[in-house]
């Protein structure tokens, strides 16, 4: 007897295509790290988001006849709900805002619908600590905190979301990476800056909000999906 929990693995190619809509949504963050310098101009870049999101809906529609976001699409579309929520609301109620816009996504994507809070929370999140402006003169943990950024949320929480087989694993995999790079970053300050922990903990508060904001997401979705889907039946 097959478990509730249980959840069949996205495919690999679909995979792909969310890290690599992840790559180029934050491009500035992700392909500098692994010496690929792809320079797109904002309306190129706005174009090749809305490309991604746009083609994971058809293939939804398409497929499943219903209206959807695919894997690829959600973390583009995490990205424009970003970018369309900075100048319209304070930070704390952003994130209440991208819980919420992520529950439409829930009858579909079930807790895939965090990579969408996740890459919408990223960005502010970066903006509140801005980790260069203490780690500007220690080139060596500059590059480790932003690599580790880049393969904790933009590799390995895809991979690890998508082929999961239950739904304990999916949420594990949205949320150890993003306490994990807290655990960098504290560690990289008091490394560069000899900082107090309390003080490091301080500065990198603003993943712990991130990673609140994904775990209210997660246990969120975790009890409305299962709903959804029982009402699809």
């Amino acid at each position: 007897m097959k478990s509730k929990t249980a959840i069949e693995p996205q495919p690999w190619w679909q995979v792909g295509l969310t890290i690599l809509s992840g790559a180029i949504a934050f491009s500035g963050t992700t392909l500098d790290n692994f010496g690929l310098s792809i320079r797109l101009s904002p309306p190129v870049l706005l174009s090749v988001i809305i490309l991604f999101l746009v083609s994971s809906i058809l293939w939804t529609i398409a497929r499943h006849r219903s209206f959807g976001v695919a894997a690829w699409g959600l973390i583009p579309l995490g990205l424009l709900a970003d970018i369309g929520l900075l100048n319209m609301t304070s930070r704390f109620s952003m994130h209440f805002v991208l819980i919420a816009v992520g529950l439409l996504l829930v009858k579909y994507s079930g807790l895939r619908a965090g990579l969408f809070v996740l890459a919408g929370s990223l960005v502010p999140m970066e903006w509140a600590i801005e980790p260069v402006i203490y780690l500007w003169d220690s080139p060596f943990w500059t590059t480790f905190t932003e690599v580790s950024l880049t393969m904790l949320c933009f590799i390995l929480t895809p991979v690890w979301v998508l082929r999961a087989r239950s739904v304990y694993s999916q949420a594990a995999g949205l949320l150890l990476p993003i306490a994990a790079y807290f655990v960098v970053l504290v560690s990289a300050l008091r490394a560069a800056r000899g900082f107090s922990i309390e003080k490091s903990a301080s500065i990198s508060a603003p993943v712990l909000g991130t990673f609140t904001t994904i775990a209210i997401a997660v246990v969120l979705y975790g009890v409305v999906s299962p709903m959804l889907t029982a009402a699809k039946t």
